[in-house]
């Protein structure tokens, strides 16, 4: 299935471009708010965006390993996880994470 690209929020935008590379990204509510709705956007199961990594960047743009978890409040994620790639013209591509 082809991605669907959304959008990226200037907030999101800011956030991502300061981790250094393979770094864990700090999961402020903006950041969250962002991957939760771009993951959903492209029809994937996402209650909530717990945590999320860069990851080396490739020529479509900067890379980001993103794993959601039921919406309760616990550190709990699912097995799976989602590549969200930040391309140069700021968009989110979401893609299953192989």
């Amino acid at each position: 299935m082809p991605a669907t690209r959304i959008l990226a929020s200037g907030a999101m935008l800011a956030a991502l471009a300061s981790p250094a590379l393979a770094d864990e990204i700090n999961m402020t509510p903006a950041i969250t708010k962002t991957l939760t709705a771009a993951i959903r956007a492209n029809d994937f199961e996402c209650p909530v965006a717990k945590m999320a990594w860069t990851k080396e960047p490739t020529a479509r743009g900067s890379i980001f390993k993103v794993r959601c978890g039921p919406d309760d409040g616990t550190g709990d994620v699912f097995v799976f996880a989602y590549r969200v790639t930040l391309t140069p013209s700021e968009r989110l591509i979401v893609e299953e994470w192989e």
